[in-house]
């Protein structure tokens, strides 16, 4: 069967599995270097835990080798004990769990602000890697600040530990789940993972998450224009049927490090005319919330 039907088959399949099952579950399709698939399950529950929950269909396997082919694992990791040494997390101690499926507890319904996590653990040797998802999945006001990333999360913004082997592309440093449906990993993250049988993983963290204030009807509405792009030395940001109250541009470089903050309005000019060729990763955000995220290429 063509690959790209079978992937396709797989994402429908996930998002009818959902309406049968718990509140939320979607597919994730993974293809390694090699065009090897493999399919994990991720969603919520009000009664999930973050253990091995049966009636959800969650397995332990943390007991069992790799499979001698793609071999995805779902696992949490206690991110307040994650460190970036030397640009690199080496051991990540111990994963609490690893399943094919990972139902998490989120009630959509609580006012409170929430953002909870997943890893997704692929074997090193297995990169460069794509990743395909149903952003149609996620496109709900419960859901729509979700992201992938293959760095740990440190706020509202993740931050990059570096990997040993290469730099990453600036477009998979923060996949927004509701506006794509795929995303390319060259590298390896440096979320390193040693298992007890010597197997090496690297961690990507997903965000189910709803934590900003906006709903994603307010946010589609914020029509916001970067123009030129690229640029040479001053771009222009327009924000349209949107009223800023304080709101900031942020770039990040290829390494993940912040080399740009300035104050924008409804329209302003932002001289760039200081930094060096490149691609740059951009963050607009307005108080709390995270209102658009993209790349912008210096000349």
């Amino acid at each position: 069967m063509n690959k790209k039907l079978f992937i396709l088959l797989v994402l429908l399949c996930g998002s009818c599995l959902k309406l049968l099952a718990q509140e939320f579950q979607t597919s994730l399709i993974i293809k390694d270097r090699f065009g090897v698939l493999d399919t994990v399950e991720i969603g919520f529950d009000q009664q999930a835990t973050f253990g091995i929950d049966e009636m959800f269909g969650e397995d332990d396997i943390g007991g069992i080798p790799l499979e001698n082919t793609l071999d995805v694992r779902l696992g949490y990791l206690n991110f307040n004990m994650v460190e970036c040494l030397d640009g690199t997390v080496d051991d990540l101690g111990e994963v609490l769990v690893q399943s094919k499926k990972a139902i998490i507890p989120i009630n959509c319904n609580d006012q409170d602000l929430y953002r909870e996590y997943i890893s997704l653990f692929v074997e090193e040797s297995r990169y460069p890697i794509t990743v395909y998802w149903a952003k149609e999945d996620f496109q709900t006001d419960c859901l729509f600040r979700s992201f992938m990333s293959p760095n740990f999360v440190a706020g509202w913004f993740d931050a990059y530990c570096g990997s040993p082997t290469c730099q990453p592309t600036p477009q998979s440093y923060y996949a927004e789940l509701f506006l794509r449906d795929s995303v390319y990993y060259e590298c390896p993250s440096g979320l390193r993972y040693i298992n007890q049988f010597s197997d090496t993983l690297n961690s990507l963290t997903i965000s189910l998450s709803a934590q900003f204030s906006s709903s994603l009807a307010e946010i589609e509405s914020a029509d916001i224009n970067i123009f030129p792009n690229p640029v040479e030395g001053i771009t222009r940001l327009v924000f349209t049927d949107y009223l800023p109250e304080e709101a900031f541009i942020v770039l990040y470089d290829a390494s993940g490090k912040k080399v740009f903050s300035t104050r924008v309005y409804q329209e302003s000019s932002i001289d760039l005319s200081e930094l060096h060729a490149g691609v740059y990763v951009y963050e607009i955000v307005d108080g709390d919330e995270l209102l658009l995220s993209g790349k912008i290429v210096k000349i």
